[in-house]
This record gives structure tokens, sequence and C-alpha cells, in this order.
């Protein structure tokens, strides 16, 4: 039995949205990770180390993806508590619902 040309489109289709969803929920996953990692620091509290304000600037970048700055551009621990402190909102704040939009 010969396949029509679009019957072979819909299955591959098929087959990158199946991918697609598969990125999105690994993604997700991820992310939830660094928010509940997230949620660990914040409810230490005190003063962040270097390890401990990297992740706090990845939850702030997953709870708002739209910054006007890349991520990569906090290398150090002064420059991600700069961020950190001029945000608007707490970065402690964002964490909850940002792993509610999950």
């Amino acid at each position: 039995m010969a396949i029509s040309g679009w019957e072979a489109l819909s299955a591959h289709d098929g087959i990158v949205v199946k991918d697609i969803k598969e990125m999105a929920v690994k993604a997700a996953k991820a992310a939830l990770v660094i928010l509940i990692n997230a949620d660990t620091v914040a409810a230490k509290g005190g003063v962040l180390n270097s390890k401990s304000t990297d992740l706090a600037v990845h939850a702030v970048f997953i709870a708002i993806p739209d910054q006007p700055c890349k991520r990569t551009s906090f290398g150090s621990k002064e420059k991600g508590g700069v961020f950190l402190a001029e945000l608007t909102t707490p970065w402690t704040a964002l964490l909850a619902p940002a792993r509610c939009a999950l």
C-alpha cells in the first residue's frame, strides 16, 4: 500500500509535535527543580553565597523570562546581587507564582 505525500507529512508532523511536547516537559521539570532549590535557599535567609546567588538569578529568569538582559551576563556574585536588589518585587516572592505557572 502506497503512502501519499499528505499522509507522510501528517505522520512527520505528529512526530515533531510529540518531540516538542517531550522537550517542553523536560524544560518544565528542570525549571521546577531550580525553583524548588531556590525555595530552599530563600528559606535559609541571610546572605547568599555565589552558588545561591546564581540559583536565585536563574529562578528570576524562569519566573520572568522577558528580562532586558541575558542571565549569562551575571557571571559574578556581585553582579547577581545587584540584579536581585534592583528587582521591584523581591525574588523570593516570584518563586511560588512561577511554580504554579509550570
